[in-house]
């Protein structure tokens, strides 16, 4: 338990990384967010790119039909019954998109159909610039002129952006333009895209980030918890901590008077020791001299009790009165 409690505290107190990485969270949070729109908008472009290309393939495989059947017919004899078969034709033709036209433009730039307005038939639009494969720019007028196809990205006289698509009949000696507006083609766009893109805005704009805020909070506070819980530990370890000290201070100050009595218990014993040792020391004096005393010596208790009786050198009382007499006190003494 002890490596789980400190690995615990080393995640908790170590306050930099903590905080570093919960800043790179947030941050890779943040990247992922505006990663998730960045890629919505690609691929929101991709698409619209990808239906313009079509557009393009489509607007300029219509105008072609139209001037092929134009100068295949056998009625369209001319340039007005060229005019009146494409009218049929385009009439007859689905429009995609909202805003989509037909006109004719001949060598002249003048108009000589407008399906959709009839009172610009006439007006000049042999001035209109269009980029041809190798960038060169030239006008409706010179393209007329070099009787080539085109289809491409196109801004009238008026100023409008159009997706536009040029074929050249034979029959008219004109071009047959189809025109869609490209506000009408990113409306179109946009209603297709609309669903998925609130969607991802929803997914990146709103669901990451409460989750990731969720997620921080979350840790957050059980972070704090695990903080409460260490500090609870840690204040038992203090009160454990100080609970030994003063034990340990409490044995030393008892191992110390343990020490000082046993010293005095042991300068007691060597006091006696020495005291004994001084007493044998008179008691063998007092023998001795009592021995080699010319009179008889002897001593007797309270009781009458005979405890010393004096000996020559050889061990042989040398008074018979005097040691009946102290036999007859009771002593039982033997030599000393």
């Amino acid at each position: 338990m002890f490596w789980k409690r400190t690995l615990a505290e080393s995640r908790v107190f170590d306050r930099p990384s903590r905080t570093k990485t919960a800043r790179t969270a947030v941050l890779l949070g943040t990247v992922a967010v505006l990663g998730a729109a960045a890629s919505g908008y690609f691929a929101y472009s991709a698409a619209k790119q990808e239906l313009l290309r079509n557009l393009y393939q489509y607007n300029l495989s219509l105008a072609r039909t139209f001037a092929n059947l134009i100068d295949e017919a056998p009625d369209a004899v001319g340039r007005e019954g060229g005019l009146a078969r494409l009218v049929s034709l385009w009439n007859g033709t689905e429009k995609r998109f909202r805003g989509t036209y037909a006109c004719v433009v001949p060598s002249d730039g003048k108009l000589l159909y407008h399906s959709a307005n009839a009172s610009l038939v006439g007006g000049e639009r042999g001035l209109a610039r269009v980029e041809i494969e190798n960038g060169e720019v030239i006008t409706v007028r010179q393209l007329v002129a070099s009787g080539r196809d085109w289809s491409g990205h196109f801004v009238n006289q008026s100023g409008v952006e159009q997706v536009a698509a040029f074929a050249y009949s034979a029959s008219l000696s004109a071009l047959i333009a189809i025109h869609v507006p490209a506000e009408a083609v990113s409306a179109q766009v946009m209603a297709v895209a609309l669903p998925w893109s609130l969607a991802l805005v929803v997914v990146t704009g709103v669901l990451i980030p409460v989750s990731l805020g969720l997620l921080y909070r979350g840790y957050r506070a059980s972070e704090t918890d695990l903080i409460n819980d260490i500090a609870i530990r840690k204040r038992a370890e203090a009160e454990l901590q100080k609970t030994r000290d003063h034990l340990e201070v409490r044995v030393q100050e008892r191992t110390q008077e343990l020490q000082e009595v046993n010293q005095e218990l042991e300068a007691d014993i060597a006091q006696r020791k020495r005291a004994e040792a001084l007493l044998r020391e008179s008691e063998e004096r007092f023998r001795n001299m009592a021995d080699h005393a010319p009179v008889m010596m002897w001593m007797a208790g309270p009781g009458r009790t005979g405890d010393f009786l004096q000996q020559d050198l050889d061990g042989v009382h040398r008074h018979s009165r005097g040691k009946a007499h102290f036999n007859r006190l009771g002593g039982g003494c033997s030599s000393r």
